[in-house]
């Protein structure tokens, strides 16, 4: 009797250990690789993201940037129709969380990035992003 509380017991872990390794597995593999863009005016970036989740929020994290203004981003469809808000970027290395994700699930998409209306020449960005 006891041993078939801990087979059971066992069977339920290894069932919940699955669902969170491939849950997490698919948080993990919606982000970008990092890119680096050079931004003068509105720049859509080459690298996509694919939506996997229901969650209105997308983000982005930014690990180096040489602007000394604030930068915007938002989600864009491979058209360049806006998908999501703009989001104000910072450099100070942490994960930016946007709203209004319209995307559609098993679609890819990209983010474009524009400087502060102050900003003058062209500086460089270092970012990954997610739809989730």
């Amino acid at each position: 009797m006891r041993k078939m509380k801990l087979i059971k017991a066992l069977g339920v872990t290894a069932a919940l250990v699955s669902i969170m390794t491939s849950t997490a597995f698919a948080a993990y593999k919606n982000w970008t690789s990092y890119e680096t863009s050079y931004v003068d005016d509105a720049v859509t970036s080459d690298n996509y993201s694919v939506r996997y989740t229901d969650d209105d929020a997308f983000g982005v994290y930014v690990k180096d940037m040489t602007m000394w203004s604030t930068p915007k981003a938002k989600v864009v469809n491979s058209e360049g129709a806006s998908r999501s808000s703009w989001l104000s970027l910072s450099d100070e290395e942490e994960y930016l969380y946007g709203t209004n994700n319209t995307c559609e699930n098993n679609h890819m998409y990209y983010l474009k990035i524009k400087p502060a209306w102050n900003q003058v020449g062209e500086d460089t960005i270092k970012y990954k992003f997610s739809v989730r």
